[in-house]
């Protein structure tokens, strides 16, 4: 019964007048300013009120998904489409453009909405979020201060990241599985001669995990139902067959354990979905806004002291003569 609560409360949910016109072409500054606009449309902005915050936490998680295809499709969207039916299949219809989706496709959005929500309080958004929260401040603030966290390449705007480095090994390799030729290409990725000459592989490697991410694991999964369905096996196939390949890489050239994080198939998934690149990152902001919420209310509801994170000076120190 909550749950249901909760789902229509979502889903019924009304949103006021929208502006698309906006200087910046980045989705993620959008939301940050339209979350802000909700903080100046609320009478009673700055309570301390757990309900009242959490009530404003669920007007904002609302809000997100509508403001995203409201910026994206350039229509506004004042409400969800299908009130009756789950976010994710409402999600998937904004994004597409259509109601045009089968059961399975709808079911993997789900699956990819749950998994990116949150996995602990020490993600940079999160973080940034919870730091923020300590102060006592309003609740538009902090979820505004986590997009924009996101919104960077190192985070959330990963997926793309990921998806980009795809195509370029597509277009040099074609989609292959052997083995030899996908060690070529991780070796080039980490001597800086190949893609964005960064140095790093996208999608592999995780501060906490290290054996596995258990996100990466349920979505690799339902990538490859997907990419069987819809007849993209061999892409599926160089991608799976390349992840082995990195981590192994990665092995014999820093000496570390890593694994497949919850970007390298994500944006993948996403393209089987027909969804667009630059929507990737503001899905991820979707997501993550139910673990921002909930992490800014247990905050202010059991931790008031204010959260200062400690500098650790590590240059060079003068010696007195």
């Amino acid at each position: 019964e909550q749950l249901q609560e909760f789902k229509d409360y979502l889903l019924n949910f009304k949103m006021g007048p929208v502006d698309l016109q906006y200087e910046t072409p980045n989705i993620l500054n959008a939301l940050q300013i339209e979350v802000l606009k909700l903080y100046a449309k609320d009478p009673s902005a700055d309570t301390d009120d757990l309900e009242e915050r959490m009530m404003k936490g669920l007007n904002i998680l609302a809000s997100i998904p509508l403001f995203t295809f409201s910026y994206a499709r350039n229509k506004v969207f004042k409400s969800y489409p299908y009130p009756d039916k789950s976010l994710a299949e409402n999600i998937l219809c904004m994004a597409r453009g259509n109601d045009q989706y089968t059961f399975e496709e709808a079911r993997i959005l789900d699956t990819l909405l749950m998994v990116h929500a949150d996995h602990g309080g020490g993600n940079n958004s999160t973080f940034a979020n919870v730091v923020i929260s300590s102060t006592g401040t309003d609740i538009y603030s902090c979820i505004s201060a986590a997009i924009g966290s996101l919104k960077g390449p190192k985070h959330g705007g990963a997926n793309c990241k990921v998806t980009n480095m795809f195509k370029a090994i597509f277009h040099e390799v074609g989609f292959t599985t052997d083995k030899l030729t996908l060690k070529k290409i991780a070796n080039r990725l980490l001597d800086k001669d190949f893609f964005d000459h960064s140095g790093l592989i996208y999608g592999i490697g995780h501060a906490i995990y290290t054996k596995s991410d258990p996100r990466a694991l349920l979505i690799q999964q339902q990538c490859e139902m997907l990419a069987k369905s819809k007849g993209q096996e061999d892409i599926y196939n160089c991608i799976h067959a390349f992840e082995k390949v990195a981590v192994e890489v990665m092995k014999e050239r820093k000496g570390i354990d890593v694994c497949a994080n919850v970007d390298y198939y994500s944006g993948y998934v996403y393209s089987l979905l027909g969804i667009e690149n630059d929507l990737f990152t503001p899905l991820f902001a979707i997501s993550r806004t139910a673990g921002w919420v909930s992490h800014h209310l247990e905050n202010r509801q059991s931790n008031r002291k204010l959260i200062r994170p400690a500098n650790v000076y590590v240059g060079e120190m003068e010696e007195n003569e």
